[in-house]
């Protein structure tokens, strides 16, 4: 990972999907957007230097949840990062995430169709209560 965020691919190449700076404009009218990131705090400069080039006044806060920081950094589930903002749901492409939010009774909803998630079902429960 730590070549990766180094690499050009990652701080000069990487592109937001097609048409999301627009669908966020339109949740932005009935919504406060926030960014809720498993991201590392290191890579804040980075990561709101693209958020600024590619969604500029579009999100209220971002928030660093540092989960593959060093020994001794602090990490945040993306649950207390919500909880913290008293977000309504998260909106996440990874599965444990959701899960995690879900358990907490947030609201979360799976975005995407990755290979990454894919491979978890949702409990029965979850889809029964409308989740």
């Amino acid at each position: 990972m730590e070549e990766f965020f180094l690499s050009p691919h990652f701080n000069d190449e990487l592109q937001p999907l097609s048409g999301a700076y627009e669908v966020l404009q339109r949740l932005k009218k009935d919504f406060t957007l926030h960014i809720v990131t498993a991201r590392q705090a290191k890579l804040e400069q980075t990561t709101r230097r693209w958020l600024q080039r590619y969604f500029p006044d579009t999100f209220e806060s971002i928030h660093f949840g540092n989960h593959y920081g060093g020994p001794g950094d602090r990490i945040r589930s993306k649950y207390e990062m919500c909880a913290d903002i008293n977000a309504l749901c998260l909106i996440d492409d990874s599965p444990n995430y959701v899960f995690n939010c879900m358990r907490h009774n947030l609201r979360a909803f799976i975005f995407g169709d990755y290979a990454w998630n894919h491979d978890k079902n949702l409990p029965a429960a979850m889809i029964q209560e409308g989740y």
